[in-house]
């Protein structure tokens, strides 16, 4: 295609050591054409696959890190909710305890009552 459609390569510059040259066209060209597109054709096959590859390769990267995050979320979710049960408990058992220790202090006694009524009853004994 230099020598004669594109560039007229003889007429710029002529050859310096063949002052005649004799150009003869189309010798073989239907079969370098074929040679020629079919390896352009799976050289674009072989590119538009890399570029779906890289695109599904994407896709996958982009539903990993979803995935990811995800378990993250899930995760973080459980670990608070464990925390907040336990502060509940924390508090219940607090809170129970408080109530036992009223509950047990209800049931005892007073001690101004025993030390009268030791007082009265050492009275008695002396008289």
């Amino acid at each position: 295609g230099a020598v004669q459609t594109h560039m007229n390569l003889l007429d710029v510059a002529p050859h310096p050591f063949h002052n005649i040259t004799n150009i003869t066209s189309g010798v073989l060209q239907e079969e370098s054409s074929d040679l020629l597109r079919t390896f352009f054709r799976q050289r674009r096959q072989e590119s538009k696959r890399q570029t779906q590859a890289q695109k599904a390769r994407k896709q996958q990267v982009i539903l990993e890190n979803k995935q990811k995050k995800q378990q993250r979320r899930t995760q973080n979710n459980i670990n608070n909710n464990n925390k907040k049960n336990s502060k509940t408990e924390k508090k219940t058992n607090k809170n129970q305890q408080k109530s036992k220790k009223n509950n047990d202090f209800r049931k005892q006694p007073s001690t101004a009552k025993k030390s009268t009524e030791d007082e009265t009853t050492k009275r008695k004994r002396i008289r």
